[in-house]
């Protein structure tokens, strides 16, 4: 249940927003490379951000869980007969990874089995997002492609961790239909589907707002992965939110 499994953004005080961001631009950089899917992506920040809750870690520490959470998000959602994700595709210079650092993400991976008490299957943003979309009907490739884009880039605000999952999920939609100015731009349709009207969702599309007329990060994998022609360039859109 995603309300169990909420962050609680004031328990995350100790961590630096942009140290957090670089971390999940990591864990994007190997998605993309690995072939991996987006549910191992968000699985692995949801981990992350779960397990350090309270928890006052180190950056070098820090750096490592980030690791260890990949590589366990890996392990639930990545069996579709790919490829296995091998614990050597953790290494930052693409060789073989050394085993010093493999055994403290191996460290790591246990003390996080231990805090989350293995309960580590949750839905996230990703899952609402496919469902609302359904529910969106007539959706055309650019609009999914925006919905996409927006969803791992805010994966990666440190702000957007006050919202529930299903609501940052509605929200996208929401946006994306504004942008391709599609009628009615919260439909009967996804009330229903979300089980949110409309007003429930202004304080995220805020929060949402003044993210995306910020000026992007320079090191951003999303952005550039989404300037690119074949997802119909939507990183260059201007988003009406």
């Amino acid at each position: 249940d995603e309300v169990i499994f909420r962050i609680e953004i004031t328990h995350l005080h100790h961590i630096d927003p942009n140290e957090r961001f670089m971390m999940v631009n990591w864990m994007e950089n190997v998605r993309c490379k690995r072939s991996l899917t987006f549910e191992t992506l968000f699985l692995a920040v949801n981990l992350m951000d779960r397990v350090l809750q309270g928890q006052n870690v180190s950056l070098i520490r820090f750096h490592t869980v980030g690791k260890a959470c990949l590589f366990m998000a890996a392990k639930f959602e990545e069996l579709r007969g790919k490829k296995q994700f091998r614990l050597q595709h953790l290494a930052s210079t693409g060789k073989v990874i050394e085993s010093p650092e493999a055994n403290d993400i191996l460290t790591e991976e246990l003390w996080i089995c231990s805090t989350l008490q293995h309960q580590f299957m949750v839905p996230t943003a990703f899952h609402f997002l496919c469902q609302y979309l359904q529910a969106s009907v007539n959706n055309s490739s650019a609009m999914v492609q925006l919905a996409c884009f927006l969803s791992e880039r805010m994966l990666h605000e440190f702000d957007m961790l006050r919202f529930l999952p299903s609501i940052t999920a509605a929200t996208i939609v929401r946006t994306c239909r504004k942008t391709f100015q599609m009628q009615p731009f919260w439909s009967p349709a996804l009330a229903m589907c979300t089980q949110y009207e409309e007003m429930a969702l202004e304080e995220c599309a805020t929060v949402l707002r003044g993210i995306v007329a910020a000026p992007l990060h320079p090191e951003s994998t999303v952005f550039k992965k989404y300037s690119r022609t074949n997802r119909h360039e939507v990183a260059l859109l201007v988003v009406i939110v």
